[in-house]
């Protein structure tokens, strides 16, 4: 060992170091006050942030236009979309309006995942009755045509005459 002091190596390299060379890299001094910096618009999402325009959604309206239901492919609803003229509802009557449609608009989704997962299969060569029935039954995915049957009798129950 030496007789030096602990911290002799570390003067040797001490000027260079604070000339600009190792720690050069590391140099953050910041912007002058006087130059104007821009800084990016996170008001709006980027083209790395999830947007929505590509997630398919399902839309459930009732006959009178007033109360429409968007769920996501996978159940939850996105949005509801109100008319003004709903004020004359009770509240009790515009919440049982949404439940009922958002129920539609969930069943409609659902089957558009019958019919992805029954096509998928088929094209595996799997039988498409039976896989049909599995989905409706087992995994409670209804078929496209058992979905719009549903929404006939509901909005034929619920509107009357009104179903136009």
């Amino acid at each position: 060992m030496s007789g030096g002091a602990w911290d002799d190596d570390a003067e040797d390299g001490y000027e260079t170091v604070q000339q600009g060379g190792e720690l050069a890299a590391l140099d953050f001094s910041g912007t002058p006050a006087h130059e104007n910096v821009e800084l990016p618009d996170t008001s709006q999402p980027g083209p790395d942030e999830d947007d929505d325009s590509e997630v398919p959604v399902f839309t459930v309206t009732n006959p009178a236009g007033t109360v429409s239901v968007t769920v996501y492919l996978t159940g939850p609803v996105q949005r509801v979309d109100l008319d003004p003229s709903v004020v004359k509802m009770t509240e009790r009557e515009l919440a049982e309006e949404i439940r009922v449609l958002a129920e539609l608009a969930q069943m409609k989704a659902r089957s558009v995942m019958h019919a992805f997962l029954l096509e998928g299969l088929a094209r595996m060569g799997h039988d498409r009755s039976e896989w049909s029935s599995i989905l409706s039954t087992a995994i409670q995915l209804p078929s496209p045509e058992r979905a719009a049957e549903n929404m006939a009798e509901v909005f034929a129950a619920r509107y009357g005459e009104d179903t136009s």
